[in-house]
């Protein structure tokens, strides 16, 4: 597979590129296996259609508000729609999967307390790259960092902003997502950084964002209120921790394997991971990652060893866990890396 054409760079993740950076494929997003073309999108395999969503477990975070089951002749098929994705514009809707799990013994209907956050923050062990913060990528010398593909962060909430008091939090989570696409890269030769919206000292911009209380239930909602307040940019992947008791994640991705710049995760729509409070910052578990990632297009139907809900079988990865439900068969994983490696990326470097 080392010879499989992959595109290397489209502006969200930065750094060199050594001839064998796998890490490359989070870009093209696990094309290696011939695409099959289907309306201007590579699709290889679909899970059968859902006919209805399934039933909410809330304190596991999956609540299916918002979302609606693909139509079985499209891309989405066998998965979920946002129908705010559409609105306005041509071109495929957004897929999800649905929300993931939270981790075991965490419960999203508890809320957090921002104070409370914080202090978890300040005592926290984390590398010391995450510790470092972000990686500076400005549009000049002594410019800020705004232009070309980037992720914009938002801290999105529906009532008084706690920003002032989160925003370490926020930081670190970023910069702990940062860190593990680099060291992902590292495994094969390579650097890979976010390209993070930053200001002019190179600090991470986070949005300070108001919305409707019928965004804190439903993605969908909080999409289209988003993209109503002007964060409807095709040059963004909006990581939004919205403070909310609805999910763990959720991310939205597009079924398309083509190998090219016109891949219809490359920039050409805007697209949202969302991290509700529960989920924060989680050691051991960037659940800011595993979404971040679904954004660039991971996991791809056709990616060896995936799953039919856009993870994979591989232990130990971000993307990668037993996922079944919405009619799917249970997943066999397979112990293949060391369980340190869960906080990093394609773990035999071949799959996305």
């Amino acid at each position: 597979m080392g010879n499989t054409p992959i595109l290397t760079n489209v502006g969200f993740l930065r750094g060199p590129k050594p001839p064998e950076n796998r890490l490359r494929r989070l870009v093209l997003i696990a094309i290696l296996l011939p695409a099959i073309v289907f309306g201007g999108t590579g699709l290889l395999t679909a899970a059968p259609a859902v006919a209805q969503l399934p039933p909410d477990d809330p304190a596991r975070g999956l609540a299916y508000a918002g979302l609606r089951p693909a139509d079985p002749n499209g891309p989405c098929r066998g998965h979920f729609e946002l129908a705010s994705s559409r609105a306005g514009r041509a071109g495929p809707p957004a897929c999800s999967h649905g929300p993931d799990p939270a981790p075991p013994g965490v419960d999203v209907r508890q809320h957090r307390d921002p104070a409370e956050i914080a202090a978890e923050t300040a005592a926290a062990p984390v590398t010391a790259a995450a510790t470092a913060g972000i990686q500076c990528h400005p549009d000049f010398v002594g410019g800020p960092g705004t232009t070309g593909n980037r992720v914009q962060a938002i801290y999105a909430h529906t009532g008084t902003s706690s920003l002032a008091t989160l925003r370490p939090t926020f930081e670190q989570a970023a910069a702990t997502a940062d860190f593990n696409f680099n060291a992902s890269a590292a495994e094969t030769g390579g650097v890979r950084h976010l390209r993070f919206v930053t200001d002019a000292s190179c600090n991470l911009v986070i949005a300070d964002v108001q919305l409707s209380t019928a965004a804190n239930p439903d993605m969908d909602t909080m999409i289209a209120d988003l993209k109503a307040k002007g964060y409807s940019s095709p040059s963004r992947k909006y990581l939004v921790w919205m403070d909310a008791t609805n999910y763990c994640g959720i991310g939205d991705l597009f079924i398309d394997e083509s190998p090219s710049q016109l891949n219809e995760n490359n920039g050409k729509f805007a697209q949202f991971a969302r991290v509700d409070t529960s989920c924060w910052n989680r050691a051991g578990q960037s659940v800011e990652t595993h979404e971040l990632t679904h954004t660039l297009g991971s996991v791809q139907p056709g990616a060896p060893r995936s799953t039919a809900n856009y993870h994979c079988t591989d232990e130990s990865d971000r993307m990668c866990y037993d996922d079944h439900g919405n009619g799917q068969p249970a997943v066999t994983l397979t112990q293949t890396c060391p369980p340190f490696h869960e906080q990093r990326l394609d773990c035999r470097h071949d799959d996305y």
